[in-house]
């Protein structure tokens, strides 16, 4: 099975080698942005198998828009970090169609466990569109 890749964006470099670091050592190919969607290569976006985004990037919630409409990325799933308390930011992401949130800073373990999982359900999800058999043929199996 070929590196899953991991689209880090966020405007704080330490918080980008903190994370991007961490997650390399589980064995994920990181590749990182400070903020612009406008910016951000489309290929780099759209070839990732997840996308962590900083909330404090208010800009950048469209992204989680913009992926939901765009053919084949309907299962990239999005992680925002959010400053503790951040009502504001959660209901954004909500919004914006994010899939998971996590206060940051918050620890590496928890970071780690949160990717695996939701990369896992990524794989099950694509594996299903791909098959394009209906839910009554998978239930029988």
């Amino acid at each position: 099975m070929k590196p899953e890749h991991i689209l880090i964006i966020t405007d704080c470099f330490a918080d980008r080698v903190h994370i991007g670091g961490a997650l390399e050592e589980d064995g994920y190919v990181v590749d990182e942005a400070c903020g612009g969607y406008e910016g951000l290569p489309k290929d780099l976006v759209f070839a990732s198998d997840l996308i962590i985004l900083d909330s404090r990037l208010d800009r950048q919630m469209g992204l989680c828009r913009k992926l939901r409409e765009q053919q084949g990325c309907e299962t990239t799933p999005v992680i925002v970090l959010v400053p503790s308390g951040d009502l504001e930011a959660v209901s954004r992401g909500n919004k914006a169609g994010a899939t998971e949130f996590i206060v940051w800073p918050a620890r590496l373990p928890l970071l780690s466990r949160r990717v695996r999982s939701l990369l896992r359900s990524r794989r099950t999800a694509r594996k299903f569109l791909l098959s394009r058999r209906p839910v009554t043929s998978i239930a029988k199996d």
